[in-house]
């Protein structure tokens, strides 16, 4: 790691103390408060924002067309990667879908056999249906912001909300689907910093 704004040496191989009035040393000290506080805030960024079946999530983020970082923030603030999450309306796993969502996006969206609810705890299945489902929304519904309202709320809701105009954050009717785009916005902006390293 680079470190900038080093301060001066003495010949003692100490750093001019801010309580002796070094210039240099001041800057040196209050440089290396900010880049410990900053390590720690990104640390804690990270913990809040973990990175799980990252492999999983890319590949199936890459055929369905959707960016990986956005997948993996659904994940998050779906269930925060819990295969085992059961919501108390019967969504089940890391994605949370609904296990008629789910029948429907096999045989409907994918053309197979559904595998049955019991599957839906397994993460790999999981995320490829929650991407197809994700990916079929967009394609209905044409941007991220009605997608994703879509998903958290239905579609049948977003087909009233968009009749009166574009769908943002602000203005959409319920309080937890709100909160819910500004939270998955917010994770993207990690993610995509993650994925970006991979």
């Amino acid at each position: 790691m680079r470190y900038y704004g080093q301060g001066k040496c003495r010949p003692s191989g100490g750093v001019e103390s801010p309580e002796r009035g070094g210039h240099n040393g001041i800057l040196l000290y209050v440089t290396s408060l900010a880049l410990v506080a900053a390590a720690a805030i990104f640390s804690f960024i990270l913990w809040f924002y973990p990175a799980r079946y990252e492999s999983v999530i890319a590949a199936y983020s890459r055929e369905n067309g959707l960016s990986p970082a956005l997948v993996a923030a659904v994940a998050n603030t779906e269930s925060g990667f819990d295969p085992a999450a059961r919501s108390n309306r019967g969504a089940v796993g890391i994605m949370q879908i609904m296990p008629s969502t789910a029948k429907w996006t096999a045989e409907y969206l994918m053309g197979e056999r559904y595998a049955g609810d019991g599957r839906l705890a397994d993460p790999d299945y999981n995320i490829r249906l929650g991407t197809r489902y994700l990916n079929y929304l967009f394609d209905r519904f044409g941007d991220e912001t009605a997608a994703l309202a879509a998903y958290n709320a239905g579609e049948t809701a977003v087909k009233g909300w968009i009749l009166g105009g574009a769908l943002t954050a602000e203005n959409i009717p319920y309080r937890e689907t709100r909160r819910y785009i500004r939270k998955v916005a917010r994770a993207k902006r990690v993610y995509a910093f993650r994925f970006a390293r991979r």
